[in-house]
């Protein structure tokens, strides 16, 4: 014998007793050594729980007007119109068929009666064996053993109101919503701000996280290093930046806590600055940050350790080469914009003469003619852009007290978002705020709140 099963005769060498055999059959109160105990509700799932079956079935189809003016006209009784029609059907055990040909041979397919359509539906849809598959699946599996005139009608209208299959799935197609611009209103450097955090990254010299901060204008990026994304560091980094360039009107950022909380709304509301909230888990609106955050990594990729633990050393200096390349739409860098002078770089120190004519004035006109036209320019890009991707989105309109549902990012600890539904709801539409962000109630975990969502997020 085995080593497992020298070990078991071993130990119960110790012990007297006696053995008897008893018949399965007999053995009712078997334990989980002989008989292994499956989950109840492993066992409810592979229930169809379908009361039918062929009696049923003959008994529904004879009381069924439809089934029942078939079966006369094939017996020559009955109304003359259905005639013709019941040429395409026979029966077979007291049962009618469809007869359907493919490829040139006669398919005998049971005719479902309309009492009966919701459950061969529920069967073929919600079944674990059926796996909540899409329309045209479904429908092409019917198509192979049973037949009723609206098949398709009924098979869409079950499967678009499956409450599962809602929660699940996304929207073929694109996004709902047309884009929204956010117009410049002035050239002047610094008075729109967006921030954002990027991280965490790996810990580099006690530092996690990048906060980091555009303008919306020069299109001019800082950023600075922090050990946590709070509060207080956005406080902090908001002071470096006033203290060296003076107070923005404007505070953009998304609704993270570091951004919305009470000491920062406290220090913006003494400023004098306006603070703009995006739409929660919508980071399109603070595109220009988020396209700045991919920059960095990308950049600070060429240059890091294998272990990654060393960015702190050089996101400046990736921060420095962003500022001072020329934008394609104004053919200069952010850096002249801001400071009225292109950088210089090190090989410019080597190589390029000393005797630089650098004429001041000179530079002040262009700077000032360039940011006179930032918003023309701006603008005129802005409704290009607009105009490709309307092409291909669409508005959509939701009225105050509809039911929606809500996309969520899934945020469960030991769960995974590939098994996880995708929406939440239905929730109540309050009101209507844009074009593309409605206000909405919201029921999580048992409390009521409101906030804003965009479209994209929203759901029929």
């Amino acid at each position: 014998p085995s080593s497992r099963i020298t070990k078991s005769i071993f130990k119960l060498i110790e012990y007297d007793f006696i053995i008897k055999h008893k018949a399965g059959s007999a053995n009712l109160a078997a334990d989980s050594l002989s008989r292994f105990p499956l989950n109840l509700t492993e066992v409810e799932k592979l229930s169809t729980n379908e009361e039918i079956n062929i009696k049923i079935l003959e008994t529904e189809q004879s009381n069924d007007e439809f089934c029942r003016n078939i079966l006369n006209a094939l017996n020559d009784i009955g109304e003359q119109k259905f005639k013709k029609k019941s040429r395409r059907y026979c029966v077979k055990n007291n049962i009618l068929h469809y007869k359907q040909w493919n490829k040139n041979v006669q398919l005998d397919l049971l005719v479902i009666p309309k009492s009966l359509i919701n459950t061969v539906l529920k069967s073929y849809h919600e079944s674990i064996f059926s796996g909540h598959f899409g329309i045209t699946k479904t429908i092409a599996k019917l198509k192979q053993k049973y037949h009723w005139d609206t098949m398709i009608k009924d098979t869409t209208n079950f499967i678009n109101s499956c409450t599962s299959c809602q929660l699940l799935k996304t929207p073929i197609g694109k996004a709902p919503g047309l884009l929204q611009p956010i117009p410049i209103e002035s050239g002047k450097p610094l008075q729109r701000l967006t921030f954002d955090y990027l991280g965490p990254l790996p810990p580099s010299h006690g530092k996690k996280y990048l906060i980091v901060a555009t303008c919306n204008a020069t299109k001019m990026a800082f950023a600075k290093a922090v050990a946590n994304a709070t509060g207080a560091e956005t406080i902090n980094f908001l002071m470096d930046l006033i203290t060296s360039y003076g107070v923005p009107k404007y505070f953009c950022s998304d609704r993270g806590t570091h951004f919305k909380n009470k000491e920062v709304e406290e220090v913006c509301k003494n400023l004098g600055i306006t603070q703009i909230f995006s739409s929660a888990y919508h980071p399109q609106t603070n595109g220009m940050t988020e396209l700045m955050n991919k920059l960095i990594c990308n950049s600070l990729t060429h240059y890091v350790n294998k272990n990654q633990k060393d960015w702190v050393l050089y996101y400046k200096l990736v921060v420095f080469a962003y500022n001072t390349c020329p934008s394609s739409r104004l053919k200069v860098s952010p850096f002249f914009l801001l400071h009225g002078m292109e950088a210089n770089l090190p090989l410019d120190n080597k190589i390029l003469p000393n005797n630089d004519n650098f004429n001041l004035i000179k530079s002040i006109e262009i700077l000032q003619d360039i940011r006179k036209d930032i918003p023309d320019i701006i603008q005129k890009e802005q409704q290009t852009q607009k105009s490709y991707y309307d092409k291909t989105h669409k508005t959509v309109d939701y009225l105050p007290g509809q039911k929606v549902l809500i996309k969520f990012q899934f945020q469960e600890p030991n769960k995974s978002k590939k098994l996880a539904y995708k929406y939440r709801g239905p929730f109540k539409i309050i009101k209507k705020i844009s074009d593309v962000n409605y206000k909405v109630e919201l029921i999580l975990n048992g409390k009521s709140t409101t906030d804003t969502i965009h479209v994209q997020r929203i759901k029929p």
